[in-house]
This record gives structure tokens, sequence and C-alpha cells, in this order.
């Protein structure tokens, strides 16, 4: 009866075990499904739009921060932001400034005019090249940070560069070609060509894709995008504003938002798109709008924290003034709007707005 008992047991106890481990895998099934839904859900779902909750002004001596040739540029190193400044005798100086703030200084360098590109992901040392005129082309060259001597990027030729996120590559722009090259300059192959004058080549925080700005002979300003492989080239924000006037794109530190550039109606302002713009094939929300005023506000660069944005506001301003021939001076109206072309009246000789 003993034995008996156990055969009719031992039947029951691996039904049991059976079931158990069914169960079990189940259970590992539903999981890895319910861990796969959120992951999903979370790629797919919209960002929260990113808002500006205040300005800060972080300098006020009323100098020009930008290149006359190149135009305005600023990058940061977290504690201080490097941008261009028109110095004595019109000459494009490097400058810094605290991110909090303050006065700015002259960055040392043995280069007349100074064209700034990029800073370096480990924050060590500035991409930048030479001009003395209105040379289309020019060498690129690493300088160290805080101080040190320039090193030139091998026979490297072109204009608006950036480093890759691991520091190993720099991607440059010569006419409508842009490059990919080795950090020391060397093994350079083209990764796409494009109608238009390149500049502002970005990669993305996980080195996937890189975004440029492409200005054509119309004068048309359009961000273009394409992989870090050279494939998959195409505009971005086609038919969003038109006549298309975007440019001058970075990255948050994070991937979530991509900044850029945009002018409608004379005014320049800062927009912002979702990283990724297309997730799972699917379009994922137009741009948002960060900035609106009466001033422009350009060459947005992002924290490195990605909660604060660095732009440089620019605003024209201007006086009319009238000769006096009695006296031979210039003598200032009640005008204050900005003036753009005068003319005299030749029986009163007073000036008029046109």
């Amino acid at each position: 009866m003993t034995a008996t008992v156990s055969e009719r047991t031992e039947p029951s106890g691996s039904t049991t075990r059976l079931i158990g481990k069914k169960n079990w895998k189940l259970a590992v099934v539903a999981s890895c499904l319910v861990t796969i839904l959120v992951v999903l859900y979370l790629l797919a779902r919209p960002l929260p739009s990113p808002k500006v909750l205040k300005y800060t002004q972080l300098t006020n001596d009323g100098r020009p921060k930008s290149s006359s040739l190149w135009g305005p540029r600023m990058v940061t190193d977290g504690a201080r932001l490097y941008l261009l400044e028109i110095a004595g005798g019109g000459a494009a100086a490097l400058a810094q400034v605290s991110t909090s703030g303050g006065e700015t200084a002259l960055v040392p360098t043995p280069f007349s005019n100074v064209a700034l590109w990029d800073i370096a992901p480990d924050r060590s040392q500035l991409l930048v090249s030479s001009f003395s005129g209105l040379e289309p082309e020019l060498s690129l060259w690493t300088l160290p940070l805080p101080a040190g001597t320039p090193r030139r990027l091998g026979e490297v030729v072109g204009h608006e560069a950036s480093w890759s996120p691991d520091q190993q590559h720099i991607v440059y722009a010569h006419g409508n070609d842009l490059y990919v090259a080795k950090n020391d300059g060397t093994d350079a192959r083209k990764l796409a060509t494009v109608s238009g004058l390149l500049s502002w080549p970005r990669w993305s925080p996980n080195g996937k894709i890189v975004r440029f700005t492409a200005v054509d002979g119309t004068g048309t300003s359009s961000i273009w995008e394409v992989g870090a492989d050279g494939n998959n080239l195409h505009r971005m924000l086609e038919g969003w504003n038109k006549p298309a006037a975007e440019c001058c794109g970075n990255w948050t530190a994070d991937g979530n938002y991509y900044i850029f550039q945009s002018a409608r109606n004379g005014t320049a302002n800062i927009w912002a798109i979702r990283g990724e713009q297309v997730v799972f094939r699917k379009r994922v929300g137009d741009p948002v709008l960060l900035t609106a005023g009466p001033i422009n506000y350009l060459s947005p660069v992002p924290s490195l924290d990605s909660k604060k944005l660095f732009v440089i506001g620019h605003q024209l301003r201007g006086e009319l003034t009238r000769y006096d021939t009695k006296t031979g001076q210039f003598i200032p109206t009640t005008f204050r709007a900005y003036p753009l072309r005068v003319s005299a009246s030749p029986a009163t000789g007073h000036g008029s707005r046109m």
C-alpha cells in the first residue's frame, strides 16, 4: 500500500512542478511585454513643452558679440561662455564671460582674427580658425584651455566645424560639402553635399546623426540632417516657415531637444523641437516658440545641465540727426524709431524718413 500511495502521489507532484514552471514562464513573458510596452510609451509620448521662465542679461558693455565675417558664436564649459567680440580696429577677438554674468575678458591668441566653432566634449580646448580677409575656407586649429599653444589639425581646410561626442572625430564644412575626419584632421571623407553654403554642423549627443544649416543662392536658410554614416540625408521642417529662415541649431546635452533660430516678419527668435523629430515613423510635434520680444535672439547654446539657454540678443538702434549749416553741427531730432533711409528735401533741407 505504501508503494501504491507513492506511485499515486508522484505524478501529482510532477504536475504541480510543471504547472509552477509554466506559470513562471508566463510571468516572465508578461513582465517582458509590460516592460516593452512601458519603454515604447516613454519613447513615443510627447515630452513636456519647454518654456523660458525668465531672462537674465549677462553682459552690458554694448560691444558686438560676433565676428564681422562669421557671425555670432558661443560655446560653454559650464562655468564660462566663450564668444567672439569686436575688438579695437574691428578685429574679431576671442572673449570669455562667466555664465552668471559680468565683465568680458579677452582670451589671448596669436591670431589677428579668430573664428570660433566648438568646444571639446571634455572642455579642454576650443576649435577655432584664423582669418585675415574674406577667404572662404580656413585652416582648423585647437586652442587649449585656459591657455596654451594652438595646434593645427593636419591639412584640413574648411569652415564651421564641431567635435563628435566621443571626441574622436570632427565634422566640418567646405563649400557645399560636409566632411568628417579623425580628431587630428586625417582620413577625411565626404559625408554629404547640398545646394548652398553649409554652416553650424552639430552631432547629436548619441553620435548617430549630424544636423547643419544650408543657405542657398536665394538667401533661404534651412536645417538639414544626415546620418553619421552618410545615409538618410534630408531637409528638416520643409514648408513649416515661408520663406524658410532656420539656422544655427544645438542639441541639449540630454538629447531631448534641438534648439534653433528662426526668423519671421523680420525678427529672429529661438525655437525647440524634440531631439529625435521622428519616432516609429511618426512626427512627434511642431517646433515650440521659446523667445518672443522686440529684440532678435540669436545663436542658442544650451547649458550643460540642459536647464538654461544662452543666446545673443541683437537690437538695431539709431538716431536721426539734422546738420545745421550755420553752426556746422549735427543736432538730434525728436524722431526715436529706427531710421532706415533718409533723404533731404531740396526746398527746405529737412530730412525725411523713407
